[in-house]
Formats: C-alpha cells, structure tokens, sequence
C-alpha cells in the first residue's frame, strides 16, 4: 500500500526535484499516455489503472507548483473514467477539429515534398502519398512520420506497412474479430473503398466498448486507422462517413480478413477471396 502510494506520488516529486534543481518550472511532455489503460483494458487490470493513472496524472497536472506546461497525446479522452476530474485547465486538440495544432501531428504534404527532393527522390511522391497519406486534422492533409522516414530510407526497396508492423495492433484485432456481422459487413465495405457511417464519440468508455460498433469505429478514428471523408445530420446527431486512409492501414484490414477467413476457407482460396473484396468483385 506504501508503495503504490509512492508510484503514484512519482510524478509529482520528479516535478519538484527537477525544479529544485535547475531553478526552473518544468514542461511536462507525456507523450501515449493512454497506453497503459488500453493494457489494462485487455489483461484484466483496468478498474486498477484507471485509479492509479488518475491519481498520478493528477498530481503532478493539477495546481502544481513547479509546473510550468503540460502536454499530453493519446488516442482517447476517456473523459467518462474521470482521468482528468478537477482539471479545470486542460485544453483539447482532437483529430476532427480545426486548431492551431492540426500541422502538428505528423508531416504535411509540403514538408514530405521536401523531405523527398532533399533525398533525390522526389518522383516517389505520388507514391508515398498512396501508401502514408490520408490523414485529416480538422482540414490539414497529414502523413504518418515514422512511415515516411523509414520509406526514405529502404529505398530503393517497395514501400511497406512500415507503421502497422510495429505498432501494437492487439486491440484493434480483438475488437473487429470478435465484432458480429454488422462489423464484417461494414469492413467489406471499407475494403471494397466504401465509407460507414456513424456518430464519433470522443470521450470513449473502453469498459463499454466491445459490441457498440459506433464506439469501435470511433476507437479506430482516433487510433489512425480510419480517417474522416464527410459527415451529415441524421435526426439532428452529426454523423462522420469514414473510410480507410491510405494502402499501409488496408494490409492491417486484409489480414484481419484473411484470419476470420482461416477458420473456416481453405487457404489456397484466401487470396483470391481477398482480392475480389478490395476490388468490389464480389458476386
């Protein structure tokens, strides 16, 4: 009990012996700070993260003396576990807005463009595009960064899923296979390089989140997988059409096809199976 007391007490007592010993109010940059409550989410710990995170967030965010800024990034709010209660400060920067930090979330065309000539291979662009584009911060054109440097650097090699490789992908596997036929009808349909259609929900309760279709394409919005093309009101509740943003996000979709296809399809047919839902050529 002492212990996790003093976890989480960490935070905050880093912020006061950095400022005791460089004189200066800190800048507090906490950068997934949601990663451990989706852990917590899947192993069977989530009620006890969500505390503690809270606890330690909190400390070190709320009235401290030695705080000079935070910022923090993540994929959700989670407003509904009251991560943030008390916090009367705090200021969002959410994907489906426009801000004076929508360029700052990743590449912008001009900065590729110019990453690109400065490597000599400026008549790759269309091709980065295709495969690393695609992503909308209010009405700014983003490209994943880790995808672009590491394309820039195998090249002369194909472009790859260089994001979707190394990115933990667990919780959005387990969501969309474990999802019903709406799901598997609704994925048909953004592999196919259709949109579905729903109202985005921000402040994402994870505990709720297995079988509200609506909160799992929100989730995979925010975490990168799906990006906004249009929206509409249906009985005056916005709605957001969604679509796949670029070729590296659809491997990560195929291959959760291909595994629910596994079960039950012989795999000589799988490919081909495959590719008549991407092309639309299913009869």
């Amino acid at each position: 009990e002492c212990a996790g007391y003093e976890l989480e007490r960490s935070l905050s007592n880093l912020l006061t012996w950095l400022e005791r010993a460089t004189g200066e109010q800190v800048v507090l940059l906490i950068d997934e700070y949601d990663t451990p409550i989706h852990a917590g989410y899947q192993s069977g710990f989530y009620e006890e993260i969500t505390g503690f995170m809270r606890n330690w967030l909190s400390g070190a965010l709320k009235d401290h003396a030695s705080l000079k800024k935070g910022v923090l990034t993540g994929i959700l709010r989670v407003a509904r576990e009251s991560i943030f209660s008390g916090l009367n400060n705090l200021a969002v920067a959410g994907i489906l807005k426009t801000g004076p930090f929508a360029d700052k979330f990743g590449f912008t065309e001009p900065e590729v463009a110019q990453l690109l000539a400065d490597s000599g291979l400026s008549e790759t662009l269309p091709e980065a595009r295709k495969w690393y584009n695609g992503y909308l911060f209010g009405e700014t054109i983003i490209y994943n960064p880790w995808s672009i440097l590491n394309f820039i650097y195998e090249r002369p090699a194909p472009p790859t899923a260089y994001w979707v490789n190394t990115s933990s992908n667990d919780l959005v596997r387990e969501l969309l296979e474990s999802g019903g036929a709406e799901i598997r009808e609704d994925l048909e349909a953004l592999l196919a390089g259709g949109s579905v259609e729903c109202p985005v929900t921000e402040d994402l309760p994870l505990r709720d989140i297995r079988g509200d279709t609506w909160a799992i394409w929100s989730l995979l919005l925010f975490s990168g997988y799906l990006k906004p093309v249009g929206t509409r009101t249906h009985r005056n509740r916005l709605r957001h059409q969604l679509a796949i943003p670029n070729l590296e996000v659809e491997t990560l979709y195929g291959r959760i096809v291909d595994h629910w296809l596994a079960r039950h399809i012989k795999l000589e047919y799988l490919d081909d199976l495959l590719d008549a839902l991407i092309t639309g050529n299913v009869p």
